[in-house]
């Protein structure tokens, strides 16, 4: 089994363009069929609704709120400028964005229209997470990081999707987190190498999403992961 406690990197990124970023995946070496993953048991992972399993929140305490800017556990919110949004409202519009990338992930023959409200829509998910003070973690940010690098892989554009992919486990090893959030960095780092053109990264990050998988706990939780596993390089 790989050391997944390995911060280590492939090297090598084949197929970056320098100019412009957005690299086009070639449609000839892979086929991405989002039947593979299942965003209903991806829901269930975490108790039954999206994101709503146990987290580890910090509430502040009145001083840290004296200073004009600060940030929370598990949030990434400041004060510079009065919050439209409560916590409420912060969250559904997490879970429903979230969701609704997954419906255009699913959605055949996708428009340009459609393809760019996918990317607005999963960051914007990803940022309200960010806000959230309770009821939100590492595993909420790590899990949006994760569809932001799906999304950028879809559409084969290989450099953003493996920024959101480091960024993605780099929230799990500094948080601690592992199971199947853990596995799932890990195989968003494997397409993404597979969209750049990265075969000797994808070969890496692949075995070590393997390896994750195979300990993860629940039996459920980790044929999510296998089946979307079983659907890269092909």
């Amino acid at each position: 089994m790989s050391d997944l406690s390995d911060p280590s990197e492939p090297t090598g990124h084949a197929g970056h363009n320098g100019h412009d970023g957005h690299e086009q995946g070639d449609p000839t070496e892979i086929e991405i069929d989002m039947d593979d993953f299942d965003a209903d048991a991806l829901n269930a992972m975490v108790g039954g609704g999206l994101f709503e399993g146990p987290v580890q929140a910090q509430e502040a305490g009145p001083d840290e709120h004296a200073g004009h800017e600060h940030s929370h556990e598990g949030g990434e919110h400041d004060h510079k400028h009065a919050d439209p949004f409560d916590e409420d409202q912060h969250r559904e519009l997490a879970v429903g964005l979230f969701n609704q990338v997954w419906e255009l992930l699913r959605t055949p023959n996708r428009s340009p229209f459609q393809d760019d409200q996918m990317v607005h829509a999963a960051h914007a998910s990803r940022w309200h997470w960010g806000q959230v003070r309770q009821g939100s973690g590492p595993q909420q940010l790590a899990v949006g990081e994760w569809q932001c690098s799906r999304v950028y892989a879809v559409l084969g554009r290989g450099e953003p999707a493996m920024h959101h992919a480091r960024s993605s486990l780099a929230i799990c090893q500094e948080s601690g987190l592992g199971d199947w959030v853990l596995a799932a960095a890990y195989e968003a780092l494997a397409r993404a190498a597979w969209v750049t053109g990265d075969r000797q990264g994808f070969g890496i990050w692949l075995e070590r999403a393997q390896a994750a998988t195979a300990a993860i706990a629940n039996p459920q939780d980790r044929t999510v992961i296998e089946q979307d596993l079983a659907g890269l390089g092909r």
